[in-house]
């Protein structure tokens, strides 16, 4: 949930466009690549959170290059397994919010072998029960629940996008799109697939 922490410095237009996909300039790809470390400067100092903030400050990085924090409540293998985690779960979710099903996120990472360890990878293909039935309705946005994928894209009252069509619901999205509606900013309904 605190990945994402460091984008608070970050203009939102250039959240947007590096998660749809979009070229960024030298100087915005920088700043965008910096919020890992960002999130990790602002919990690093919170008592027994170095290791997590190790770990979020590693989502885009080689994590192997580099020293792992060793406090006595953690192993340096249990925090190391945590950064490869969330790397490629980061990595996933980007790949969803690009408009990718989860098959083609999943065959992406895959083709990213030095990235990502192949047994996580292929942890990600028992996320749903197989056969699992969706249906597609109309969703008042405050009823959104995780495991939901969007139907539409998501736009602010400005057009400025939110949320790209196809994302599936994650805990992270569901507490922005749950703020932009408690704003008013966005519809109060939206199409989606629903679990039934």
């Amino acid at each position: 949930m605190l990945s994402h922490l460091g984008c608070v410095t970050l203009d939102p237009e250039v959240i947007r466009a590096a998660y749809v996909g979009h070229n960024l300039s030298s100087e915005d790809q920088a700043r965008f690549e910096a919020h890992p470390r960002a999130a990790r400067d602002l919990l690093v100092s919170i008592p027994r959170l170095d290791p997590i903030a190790w770990m979020i400050s590693q989502q885009l990085t080689n994590q192997a290059a580099n020293r792992i924090p060793d406090p006595p409540a953690s192993s340096a293998d249990d925090v190391l397994l945590g950064a490869k985690m969330l790397k490629v779960a980061v990595a996933f979710d980007n790949l969803k919010m690009r408009g990718l099903s989860d098959e083609e996120a999943i065959a992406g990472l895959r083709s990213r072998r030095n990235e990502f360890e192949r047994e996580m990878v292929e942890a990600l293909t028992n996320m749903k029960p197989d056969g699992a039935k969706m249906e597609l309705r109309k969703v008042p946005t405050s009823s959104l629940t995780t495991g939901v994928i969007l139907q539409q894209e998501i736009r602010s009252r400005t057009g400025m996008l939110v949320v790209a069509k196809g994302q599936e619901v994650t805990h992270a999205l569901l507490i922005k799109l749950s703020n932009f509606s408690r704003a008013g900013t966005i519809d109060k309904e939206i199409m989606a697939q629903v679990p039934v």
